[in-house]
């Protein structure tokens, strides 16, 4: 779902940043595909990867990071 609405907006030449939290950072790798800028949060990373390394086209975030994409942004979209 979410890599479906970041290939759109990229496609309809719209700045996207994806910020990935929960179960959501196991799918840092289809979203990275999409032209997105990618982040996820690190501790959820290691908490459901452990040792795994993570897609180089992923940015390791935090929730700061989130905050301060939300501050920037002009839209702010919540998927579940």
């Amino acid at each position: 779902m979410v890599s479906g609405l970041a290939d759109a907006a990229v496609a309809a030449d719209h700045e996207v940043r994806v910020f990935l939290l929960g179960e959501g950072v196991l799918a840092a790798g289809q979203v990275a595909g999409s032209g997105a800028s990618v982040a996820h949060c690190d501790a959820d990373w290691r908490w459901r990867r452990g040792g795994e390394a993570p897609d180089p086209r992923v940015y390791r975030g935090s929730l700061r990071d989130l905050a301060l994409w939300c501050r920037e942004a002009d839209r702010v979209l919540q998927c579940r």
